[in-house]
């Protein structure tokens, strides 16, 4: 699970690569573990995926939020970054 650009202002692509097809559900979560955006939830074919998540401005605070991706198989996790836009 790797996610770019970070920091972020706008829009963070959030990258991963499945070994088999999976049941698989993406989440940002701000630092106190509530549920931000739900990215997939679903069947995903193997290989390589990205997902983009843009937070609609004034929707989120410049923060730091978790990325979660859960499947049968896999439970990971990356930090991400979002600063303001000047």
């Amino acid at each position: 699970l790797a996610n770019y650009p970070n920091p972020f202002t706008d829009r963070v692509a959030i990258s991963f690569s499945l070994p088999a097809p999976a049941d698989v559900r993406v989440e940002v979560r701000d630092d106190l573990g509530r549920l931000i955006a739900v990215l997939a939830n679903g069947e995903m074919a193997a290989g390589p995926h990205e997902l983009l998540w843009r937070p609609a401005a004034g929707s989120v605070a410049a923060a730091t939020y978790g990325c979660t991706l859960r499947s049968e198989r896999l439970n990971l996790n990356e930090r991400c970054l979002l600063v303001l836009a000047r």
